[in-house]
């Protein structure tokens, strides 16, 4: 009888389900689509936007977008007042403008580390952010090249942000603002 007691408890046990094991952390839950594989090349078509926020100046932000597609590529060029009018400009790119803009994007490694920098519009300074977007969607990041050394130090981060600045300085010019961004 002494083993009854014993046995019983074991067998009801025996026919209770445990619970499953809880799913690795990276597992699609029910309901929920698979996670896509991440991509590592750079996107052929994309979309470039130079933003730049102002501290104390007649414009709040002035942005600068590139976007390059197969057969088309248009920049265009966005001041917002803080009072009174909007700037605007917009303009198709040159082919060696295309040419310089992707290969200097994919030789800067954007999508590395270094994205970290300043914000001085608390003053009478600027924050600057450079962003890139494939076209169709995907991979995208976003890095703060206002006092960021990679913009300084490492050559394809520099010439880009001259090339972009330049655009910028010239659709500056053709929408009324003298070049200033």
């Amino acid at each position: 009888m002494r083993y009854l007691f014993f046995l019983v408890p074991l067998v009801l046990a025996g026919c209770v389900e445990a619970p499953a094991p809880p799913p690795p952390p990276d597992a699609a839950q029910p309901g929920q689509a698979p996670t896509p594989a991440v991509s590592t090349t750079f996107p052929s078509n994309f979309t470039v936007t130079l933003r730049r926020d102002h501290g104390m100046w007649a414009y709040r932000a002035c942005s600068l977008e590139i976007s390059l597609y197969p057969k088309t590529s248009r920049a265009s060029f966005t001041c917002d007042a803080v009072e009174g009018e909007n700037v605007r400009s917009t303009r198709e790119m040159t082919d060696d403008e295309v040419t310089d803009l992707r290969r200097l994007a994919e030789a800067a490694d954007l999508y590395g580390g270094d994205h970290i920098g300043e914000d001085n519009t608390p003053g009478d300074g600027a924050f600057e952010t450079l962003r890139i977007r494939p076209v169709g969607g995907g991979r995208a990041v976003v890095l703060v090249t206002s006092e960021n050394r990679s913009f300084v130090d490492d050559g394809a981060r520099r010439e880009l942000l001259r090339l972009l600045d330049g655009i910028g300085a010239e659709m500056s010019r053709s929408a009324g603002l003298g070049g200033a961004r």
